[in-house]
């Protein structure tokens, strides 16, 4: 499975209206959905997945951003997400933080846990592509981590991690989701879907350059 696309640009006007949980007023979010193709959750694959900053439309490193993540059927879980920014729960942040934000890249593991795993992260830096393959092994819950930048291979950058890929039923299997998500900011937040703070004048952008899924079954995460 390919997919090419340039992440639609976020703005105040970006909420979406749940047909469970209605308008998710405190959160920002323009993505794109892989549904309905419960091959691409289930086996041995592997996403390939690029980032890159926009020239014109800045990230507010001081929120926390989801770009991909693999969301349950019962969109109660995430399995995995790659995220960037602030992390919403995070703690005795330094001057710098506070003002600037984190500019990095990290991956996670399933919401649920605790902690919440980080299993790999690097700077965020400015104008040059940042490659990811997200090696998952349904079958046996693992997961592998592989990263370059600009033009060069992928080189794993993790062992093979235990994790939970599938959860139980009913929230095996879901949809994967790549664009931008940004959560609020604020303090004591239980449900950052309605509430915390989003400044007023979004104009914000993540340049996607390629999004593909291979299958790994045999050989692994084979294009590097």
């Amino acid at each position: 499975m390919k997919i090419y696309s340039v992440s639609n640009p976020l703005s105040d006007a970006s909420i979406f209206a749940s047909s469970s949980e209605g308008a998710e007023t405190a959160l920002r979010r323009a993505e794109l959905l892989v549904n309905g193709k419960n091959q691409t959750v289930s086996g041995v694959k592997t996403w390939h997945i690029s980032v890159r900053t926009s020239p014109t439309r800045s990230l507010d490193f001081r929120h926390e951003y989801v770009l991909a993540f693999h969301e349950a059927q019962d969109y109660q879980a995430d399995f995995w997400s790659l995220k960037t920014g602030t992390p919403l729960d995070a703690k005795n942040l330094t001057k710098a933080e506070l003002e600037h934000g984190r500019k990095e890249l990290y991956v996670q593991g399933y919401k649920w846990e605790v902690p919440v795993r980080t299993f790999f992260s690097t700077p965020f830096t400015a104008n040059e592509w940042h490659n990811f393959g997200i090696y998952l092994d349904y079958d046996s819950n693992k997961i592998q981590i592989y990263y370059s930048k600009a033009n060069l291979s992928l080189e794993a950058v993790t062992p093979l991690i235990s994790t939970n890929l599938s959860g139980k039923a009913p929230t095996t299997l879901g949809e994967t989701h790549f664009g931008l998500q940004k959560k609020p900011t604020g303090t004591n937040i239980t449900q950052y879907l309605y509430e915390g703070v989003q400044e007023k004048g979004i104009n914000e952008g993540l340049i996607l350059g390629g999004i593909w899924q291979e299958d790994s079954k045999m050989n692994g995460c084979i294009s590097l």
